[in-house]
């Protein structure tokens, strides 16, 4: 069974976020975990799968954010820890909440 990886797209307009979360998510072999403002303009879009999967799906994501007239900055983490992929989790502060913890 392949390796779980983990990409990250950091995307300056929720627009061209949105166009490329679309793009990723049709990838085979690849999930979106979330996506999640950085607290200013940036969005950050979280994708598993395998190592060549994500790889694959952020490369064309960044490229679509590119023809959009957009950028996005990639990083790819072959086997991050679990609690990077969405596994269990300590508290966390909620963007929409405010300061308010909940564990996932």
């Amino acid at each position: 069974m392949p390796q779980s990886s983990l990409a990250l797209l950091e995307i300056p307009s929720l627009t061209a976020a949105l166009v490329v979360a679309d793009h990723c998510s049709k990838s085979a072999g690849v999930r979106i975990i979330g996506i999640e403002s950085t607290m200013g303009v940036e969005q950050c879009i979280k994708l598993a799968g395998s190592a060549d999967d994500v790889r694959e799906a952020a490369q064309r994501g960044a490229a679509i954010a590119a023809q959009m007239g957009s950028r996005a900055d990639v990083a790819v983490m072959p086997g991050p820890q679990r609690h990077s992929c969405g596994g269990q989790s300590t508290a966390l502060i909620h963007p929409v909440a405010g300061d308010q913890r909940f564990s996932s």
